[in-house]
Order: C-alpha cells, then sequence, then structure tokens
C-alpha cells in the first residue's frame, strides 16, 4: 500500500524516534513517515490515517489493493 502513496507523488519513509509518524513536509515534498520501532499494527492505522485524505481515484490501483485498502479504512 506503501507503492500506492508514491504514486501519488508522496516519499515513504521509515524512521525511528519517539514519534507515531504521519505525512509531513520535507523541503517542500510530502513526506509520509513511518516509526519502524511500532508495531505494524500502528502502522497501518497512520497509513489508514493518511489514505484517508488522498486522491485514490485519481489513480489505477488494482482492484485486489483497492479492497484490501477499503477493508484498512473500515478497520481504523
Amino acid at each position: 500500500m506503501a507503492d500506492t502513496v508514491t504514486r501519488l507523488g508522496i516519499s515513504v519513509r521509515w524512521e525511528q524516534g519517539s514519534f507515531r509518524g504521519g505525512l509531513c513536509s520535507i523541503e517542500g515534498e510530502p513526506v509520509l513517515i513511518l516509526n519502524k520501532q511500532q508495531p505494524a499494527e500502528s502502522q497501518l492505522a497512520v497509513l489508514a490515517g493518511v489514505l484517508r485524505r488522498l486522491p485514490l481515484d485519481s489513480i489505477y490501483i488494482r482492484p485486489a489493493v483497492r479492497e484490501d485498502i477499503k477493508r484498512l479504512l473500515e478497520a481504523v
């Protein structure tokens, strides 16, 4: 699903530190930061929060991946 984010022009970085993660701007470019020290469930929650705000209808997403995104958004 991170590939879906990058296809919308947003870089994805996995970093470590005392933060949860989210969408930010670094040198004017959008970047999704995920904390690699957080459990996968927490990372997915951050990803879902970002995906909710993105124009997913503007790009082609394979039906199986689109269904996975839909389930993720419903679960969080």
